[in-house]
């Protein structure tokens, strides 16, 4: 319950996060989903078990379009930009440690031309979106499979608490 929000978080970046763009392509799907994926009765493909994940996410965080929604560990951008796509009218702020996976992320969304989604490369210990020109509120706040690195839920929850609109 106390101390940092997350520790070893340069090795992790080091192991994970800042391995070759390449490499990615050859062992995710298109949408590029790097934690799990959901495999209901009739999906058959890797891709469409991604995109049925995504598709869970939305649903049960109540997502919809004009919202504005803050990703906290965004890996190589399989929610913010599948998010920013399907909601035009909404703002997509998603947070990585990696600066190779913002610049992927930044480009995919310059090719589909997608000028609602903002991503910024900060450590999560220290993140407070009022430090990057993006304060909240948020209507909504998505972490997908990052927590394993936290180790002060309580304090991060307490944060997140504070950026989410009333």
């Amino acid at each position: 319950r106390k101390g940092a929000v997350a520790t070893h978080t340069d090795e992790a970046n080091q192991q994970h996060y800042e391995v070759p763009t390449g490499f990615y392509d050859l062992v995710l799907g298109a949408r590029r989903k790097y934690s799990s994926c959901y495999w209901p009765t009739g999906v058959a493909t890797l891709d469409e078990a991604e995109e049925a994940m995504l598709e869970l996410y939305a649903e049960r965080a109540g997502l919809a379009d004009g919202q504005r929604v803050l990703e906290l560990g965004c890996g190589w951008g399989s929610f913010c930009l599948w998010a920013a796509e399907r909601w035009p009218a909404g703002e997509v702020v998603a947070v990585s440690n990696s600066r190779t996976q913002r610049t992927f992320i930044e480009g995919e969304a310059a090719r589909r031309g997608l000028d609602n989604l903002t991503v910024i490369t900060a450590d999560i210990t220290t993140f407070d979106p009022a430090d990057h020109a993006e304060p909240g509120p948020y209507d909504r706040i998505v972490s997908i499979e990052m927590l394993e690195h936290v180790s002060n839920h309580e304090e991060l929850f307490g944060r997140i608490a504070r950026w989410l609109a009333p």
